[in-house]
């Protein structure tokens, strides 16, 4: 089975590596870290341009209508320069769920603006001192004459500028889930988190009696499972960020100890720096295979996909987290410091490890899958 990606593909990896890295290949992360999203949504204009903002969009309201292995060099992209995480969100769940069980007025509205680059949507789950579990949902909505009443707190939600509207899980006055696409501009309050990785914005969101129509919600069947299979194909383009961002230590630990001389004598030279490129390649090659691997399983709707992509996630998370330590030392004193990018890399490692469930609940769901 090869996973390897087509000429097409590869093509248009150099396209968006060209868009982000013009100025470094973190600039954009840097300067969103400090709180400038300029240069973010001069970037997000040119993605557009290129159609990613369309990408797994139908062509009939605006977009390419590529599928989840085309997403792979995009989202590989997006995670060597750190870049934050709204794209997936918005391309890899939202679209997924609007295309299931939008109707054809909800599509019109939202998909023609994601994939004009009009619009991006930021998903609005966990709530404070909450998990991504169902039961911990407590954000409620009332219905009213014209439509319901939002009332709640939502927490680690992303928002950048370019985020328009928000995906909320809410539960109705039965207690049945349900799915609101809320705008922006009618959240009572959005106040910002501190995270250590800086680069990727979190906010707080509050509703109080928040009016929104009905035709905001999503008319979802079997939600619990509707929800389950757009986070199979968020965490593979995730996956793919992670692989990005792997890559791109392993370049910049390898570029380093070439230039690096120590004892008259590049440091790569030396067997304990060898050794040690040697298994972050290693490490990074496997990774990259079972990522690759479960995208394929989730386009193809394979038997083995849940414990695939589950799998795939823990493997991924430990290894990112291992390459970034790994790069930190390798770089040595100067690894540690504001002036390298390897800190980026290491916070933004440290980030994926709870990022839509814990470590305990990824393998959970993968030893579920597999019937221990």
């Amino acid at each position: 089975m090869d996973f390897s990606l087509t000429e097409q593909q590869e093509e248009f990896r150099s396209y968006i590596r060209k868009v982000l890295s013009q100025d470094g290949v973190t600039r954009i992360a840097r300067e969103t870290a400090v709180g400038n999203e300029s240069e973010l949504t001069k970037v997000h204009e040119k993605l557009a341009e290129l159609g990613v903002t369309g990408i797994s969009i139908p062509e009939k309201y605006g977009g390419i209508e590529l599928g989840e292995i085309d997403l792979i060099p995009i989202m590989e992209e997006f995670g060597r320069a750190v870049m934050p995480d709204i794209y997936a969100e918005t391309l890899a769940f939202v679209v997924p769920i609007l295309l299931e069980q939008g109707n054809e007025q909800q599509k019109q509205e939202y998909l023609s603006a994601i994939a004009s680059g009009d619009s991006l949507l930021a998903v609005a789950w966990c709530e404070p001192h909450g998990d991504y579990s169902y039961d911990s949902i407590g954000t409620t909505a009332t219905k009213t004459i014209d439509g319901y009443l939002l009332n709640g707190t939502k927490s680690l939600v992303r928002h950048t500028s370019q985020v328009t509207h928000f995906l909320l899980l809410a539960k109705d006055s039965s207690g049945d889930l349900c799915l609101f696409i809320v705008p922006k501009d009618k959240v009572t309050k959005i106040e910002e988190q501190k995270s250590f990785d800086a680069t990727q914005p979190f906010g707080l969101l509050s509703l109080e009696n928040v009016e929104v129509t009905s035709e905001c919600r999503l008319a979802v069947n079997d939600i619990e499972e509707v929800l389950e299979r757009a986070m199979l194909k968020l965490i593979v383009a995730l996956n793919s960020t992670m692989i990005g961002s792997m890559d791109r230590l392993v370049e910049m630990s390898t570029e380093y100890a070439k230039i690096r001389e120590q004892f008259g004598q590049p440091i790569g030279r030396f067997q304990a720096i060898k050794h040690r490129l040697a298994d972050l390649k290693v490490t990074l090659e496997t990774a990259r295979a079972l990522s690759h691997y479960a995208t394929w399983t989730v386009q193809h709707k394979s038997n083995d996909l849940i414990e695939t992509v589950y799998s795939a996630k823990a493997l991924l998370v430990d290894s990112y987290i291992k390459i970034a330590a790994e790069s930190v030392q390798i770089h040595g004193g100067i690894g540690f410091t504001e002036e390298l990018d390897c800190h980026l890399y290491v916070k933004r490692s440290r980030v994926y490890e709870n990022y839509f469930g814990s470590p305990y609940d990824v393998r959970e769901r993968a030893a579920i899958a597999m019937g221990w």
